[in-house]
């Protein structure tokens, strides 16, 4: 398979999740007004994730969502968000990384 059609193939894949994820995150902007830098990261991280080769997918979200947490916790002064996308970041990178049977 040439590395085109497997990033396609990982997307169709990956599709309902990614969808998912998007749909939370587009109530979450309406109803908490989260700001456009924070919401373009995850919007980033959420779909550029299937872009990396599977066994490094887990590590670009966790880089991604301590990058995030970093932004909201030092440049905004939201402990709480900067908390929360932390947590985000571990549990995504957690699932993705045990899910492909590393144990």
């Amino acid at each position: 398979m040439s590395g085109s059609s497997a990033i396609v193939a990982r997307y169709k894949a990956e599709l309902p999740s990614i969808a998912v994820m998007l749909a939370v995150l587009g109530v979450a902007w309406y109803f908490m007004r989260i700001h456009p830098a924070l919401l373009g990261g995850i919007v980033l991280c959420v779909v550029g994730a299937p872009l990396f080769p599977p066994r490094f997918a887990w590590l670009a979200s966790l880089i991604g969502f301590g990058g995030l947490a970093a932004l909201a916790y030092f440049y905004f002064g939201s402990t709480q968000t900067g908390i929360a996308l932390a947590a985000i970041g571990l549990i995504l990178a957690a699932t993705s990384y045990f899910s492909k049977g590393r144990l």
